[in-house]
């Protein structure tokens, strides 16, 4: 779906969660929010979710140093 790479790491409340996802382009975002199985994952976790919030960053170059 143009996930590239998907993060899951703990908060620093022992309950919260954070995804942190790289995409492809806006496109491939825009595909994977409209996809079913995003749909089905948020209308059957849509009672363990207290907050969400989502923070679209400026595109950053992720590689390892030379």
């Amino acid at each position: 779906m143009g996930c590239e790479r998907s993060i899951l790491s703990q908060s620093r409340s022992p309950h919260g969660l954070r995804f942190f996802e790289i995409y492809a382009s806006e496109d491939a975002y825009r595909r994977h929010s409209e996809s079913p199985h995003l749909r089905n994952f948020v209308a059957v976790t849509e009672t363990l979710i207290r907050s969400k919030k989502e923070i679209e960053t400026p595109p950053v170059q992720l590689s390892l140093k030379p």
